[in-house]
């Protein structure tokens, strides 16, 4: 895997918050140079949870070759990011090169369609376990080559935190997660 520093986020109305701005927030705070683009008409995106944004740039501006790689966020905007031709392209160029594709909650779906999965193993959120019926429910986070999955909303830190392990090595990530206070044994307090 080459070096990784230029990393693409697409966004899209319903996006779950938490798995867009937990991963920006935490690959910024290592460094990272992160571009989020609006998908559709709009730079002004509205999360799940009517949190809004306003995307660095719009996707359709962005060729894929300026990237190294790209994370997909969850939530209800999935469902739109299925039938978004361009990000569709942008995906393929990423495969194609061997280049990182993360992807979180459902968005494991828009691999699956573009038959990124194929021979993978990955993970997701459980809604879409039916559709999905070999993700593995035991593990937060799945790498797999190239491909990078997390279970949801809950396990967006965790998700953030091995791709920085995996981009800029484990010193960093651990230093990020104490800086966070993370804590990765489940306990709400002590």
């Amino acid at each position: 895997m080459s070096l990784i520093t230029k990393i693409l986020i697409p966004l899209a109305d319903g996006v779950e918050e938490m798995e867009a701005v937990t991963p920006i927030d935490l690959l910024r705070r290592a460094d990272f140079s992160i571009t989020t683009a609006a998908v559709g008409k709009s730079i002004h995106i509205i999360g799940k949870n009517a949190i809004g944004f306003t995307a660095d740039r719009m996707l359709k501006d962005i060729k894929p070759e300026e990237m190294d790689a790209i994370i997909i966020p969850g939530g209800p905007a999935i469902f739109d990011l299925l039938e978004d031709e361009n990000l569709h392209r942008f995906i393929h160029y990423f495969q194609s090169q061997k280049s990182p594709i993360g992807a979180i909650c459902a968005a494991p779906l828009l691999l699956q369609k573009l038959g990124i999965l194929k021979d993978k193993k990955f993970t997701g959120h459980r809604c879409i376990e039916e559709t999905m019926p070999t993700l593995d429910k035991r593990k937060a986070v799945v790498v797999d080559d190239n491909i990078i999955t997390s279970r949801g909303a809950g396990t967006a830190t965790p998700f953030a935190l091995t791709l920085i392990e995996l981009w800029k090595g484990k010193k960093i990530a651990d230093q990020i997660a104490d800086d966070i206070h993370w804590n990765p044994s489940g306990k709400y307090r002590e």
